[in-house]
């Protein structure tokens, strides 16, 4: 799971999200993505752009990213192995 987090920070950064605003984009997400469980990038950033982030923050690769760590903390939850 660190690996996917540092993938996700470095891909975060690069498109120019700040670094302490990083964990902040990610729980919003991560709360979209388990209250509404919509996986469309385009509708990720609707959601996300009502609650003040920039255009189009999260692209495919970040919203897999971020997907994954969802699945990650479902199956830590439910005693399930995860393997990364």
């Amino acid at each position: 799971m660190e690996s996917t987090i540092g993938h996700l920070f470095e891909m975060l950064k690069k498109k120019g999200v700040m670094p302490q605003k990083i964990p902040q984009l990610i729980g919003d997400t991560l709360v979209i993505l388990h209250d509404s469980g919509e996986f469309s990038v385009e509708n990720i950033n609707q959601k996300l752009r009502k609650r003040g982030w920039n255009e189009q923050v999260v692209d495919k690769g970040a919203l897999e990213l971020i997907a994954s760590l969802l699945e990650g903390m479902r199956n830590f939850r439910d005693g399930k192995t995860v393997v990364f």
